[in-house]
Order: structure tokens, then sequence, then C-alpha cells
């Protein structure tokens, strides 16, 4: 879910569902980060979320297919390889995250994402081979280890994993 910021923000954030999304080979680099650091890069109606005192940036690499609601999936436009780097928010008491940068391979589909989102994409040249990302943003080889589980309720894993809100500046002022 996308929700949108108006600088006079109404007493109710607008939101609009507007893409599905299919997430495939995802993963998650996250660091500390010092949220005076932070502050200069996010929109002033949001505030910075900490876990046990430190706010966070994360790296997240995945394949994506993606199409907006209600249309199906189209060949050449659909899928991406996406890197972004985003860090954790709320907006009144609502948690979500805000992207500092998102990086693309799909021309289309960033044009796409720039006319109907506020998305701040970038073409980027990428690839991937199962256990590795390879960008202009960043090289990375991995290897998957251990069953998929859940976050255990309170923990760093669900504040940085369970988020399903994404906020974003309006870009129409």
């Amino acid at each position: 879910m996308i929700s949108t910021l108006r600088p006079t923000a109404p007493a109710v954030a607008t939101f609009r569902w507007i893409w599905a999304q299919y997430w495939r080979d995802v993963l998650f680099l996250h660091w500390r980060v010092p949220k005076e650091l932070l502050r200069p890069h996010v929109p002033q109606a949001l505030e910075i979320e900490t876990f046990d005192g430190d706010a966070w940036a994360s790296v997240v690499l995945f394949r994506l297919k993606v199409r907006p609601r209600g249309l199906p999936y189209v060949p050449f436009v659909s899928e991406l390889i996406e890197v972004n780097l985003r860090t954790y928010v709320s907006y009144r008491g609502v948690p979500g995250v805000n992207f500092l940068s998102v990086h693309a391979d799909n021309r289309l589909a960033i044009a796409a994402g720039k006319l109907f989102t506020p998305m701040p994409y970038r073409r980027a040249k990428m690839a991937y081979r199962p256990s590795e990302f390879t960008s202009h943003v960043i090289r990375t080889q991995f290897e998957i280890r251990g069953e998929a589980r859940e976050a255990d309720r309170g923990s760093l894993n669900e504040f940085l994993l369970e988020r399903y809100r994404l906020y974003a500046a309006d870009r129409s002022g």
C-alpha cells in the first residue's frame, strides 16, 4: 500500500492500493544508523522509528513481478530487478517504510512507476543469478540457509520485515 503525504496533511492520510506485486529471491541487509543522519532524507511528517534506541536502514534486493491494479502482467514491463534503500517510519502511529532510493533495471517498469506512483525510481544495470545480485549500487553473493518462518512478536525481525505501508512525499505538492 502506498500512502502519499501532502504538506498540509489531512486528518486521515489517503491510502490507495496501486500495484499487485510478487517478490522473488529477496535479500534484506540491515544496518543501525544514527537517526540524525536519516532526518534530512525523510519527509518531516514522518517519524523515524527506532528499535532498542537505534534507527535502521536496509538495502533490499529482489526480483519483482508487478502490475497496476486491475490489469494483467505484461511481458517486458512487469518483471524487473530492484534494489532499494529504505528506513523505518511511522505516520500518525501507523508503521511503514520510506524509500531513500529505488533502483531498477527495466526502463518501461520505471516509467510506469514514475507515472503512477511517487516512487523515486532510477535506472540501474543489474543482473541476477541464483545466489548473486550485481548492480552499480551493490554486488553481493549469498547463501540461503534455514527454513522460512514468521518473525517473533516484538523482535528486531518483526520491526524490520513486517511493514505493509510505504510512505512517500506527494509529488503534486
